[in-house]
């Protein structure tokens, strides 16, 4: 197994509070989370999300289980160990902090890179 890798994304639920998006880009790829949430929150935003995992095969699946809580942070743990974390947005952190469980697919798309 190799050292734990960090990337820098963001999380949205799309103001539905029953489902999410991360969205992090790791070696020109943009990896994108898509899970349900249960139960259903308030939406809330995270535009600097962190994901830690060992290897981009970490990063595929579809029907990928996770748990966490979100509050005033959002801590999701993957069945296979990938970690997803930030802080919500002002004016959209979920009160009280809740328990969360859900599923989902990973896809990965050439990241969109702007040339200076």
């Amino acid at each position: 197994m190799s050292k734990s890798q960090e990337a820098s994304g963001t999380v949205d639920t799309h103001e539905t509070g029953n489902s999410w998006k991360g969205t992090f880009t790791v070696d020109d790829v943009e990896y994108l989370f898509s899970a349900t949430m249960n139960p259903n929150v308030s939406a809330f935003t995270i535009s600097d999300a962190k994901l830690h995992y060992n290897d981009t095969e970490d990063l595929t699946g579809s029907s990928v289980d996770y748990y966490g809580t979100v509050g005033k942070e959002l801590n999701v743990t993957l069945e296979n160990g990938v970690t997803i974390t930030g802080s919500l947005e002002v004016g959209t952190a979920v009160y009280p902090e809740t328990n969360i469980v859900g599923s989902g697919t990973w896809n990965a798309r050439p990241a969109i890179v702007s040339l200076r």
